[in-house]
C-alpha cells in the first residue's frame, strides 16, 4: 500500500512580482513582455504568469531605463484607455489592434 499524496499547494496569482508561471485558459504557461529598440534589440524584459493582464505589466514595461520608444506595437491585451492616454502624454505613437466591444474606437496610424 502506498502512502498517501501530499495535499496540493493552493495555487496562487503570479503577477509582476511573483512567479513567472501561471494558469492561463487551459495550460502552465508564460508571458514574455519585451521592450525593443528597434526590431531586433531587446532593452527591457518582464515575465510574468500566463494569467496575468498585459494592462497590469505595461507600466513595467514602459518605465524601464533606456531611450524613449516612438510607437508601441502590441497585441489586443493592451487596448485600454489608460494605455492610450498615457501613450498620448508621452508622444508614443500606438499600434494595437482594437477590441471588436469598444464603443469608442479611436483612430490609429495602419501605416506603422
Amino acid at each position: 500500500m502506498r502512502p498517501p499524496a501530499a495535499p496540493l499547494a493552493p495555487k496562487k496569482a503570479a503577477g509582476p512580482n511573483g512567479e513567472s508561471l501561471g494558469l492561463s485558459r487551459c495550460s502552465f504557461a508564460a508571458k514574455i513582455h519585451l521592450r525593443a529598440k528597434g526590431l531586433d534589440l531587446p532593452v527591457a524584459v518582464v515575465l510574468t504568469g500566463g494569467e496575468v493582464s498585459d494592462v497590469k505589466v505595461y507600466a513595467l514595461v514602459v518605465a524601464r531605463t533606456g531611450l524613449q520608444p516612438k510607437v508601441l506595437m502590441g497585441n489586443q491585451g493592451y487596448d485600454a484607455e489608460s494605455i492610450f492616454a498615457d501613450l498620448e502624454d508621452r508622444g508614443i505613437a500606438a499600434v494595437i489592434p482594437l477590441k471588436r466591444n469598444r464603443k469608442v474606437q479611436p483612430r490609429i496610424d495602419g501605416q506603422l
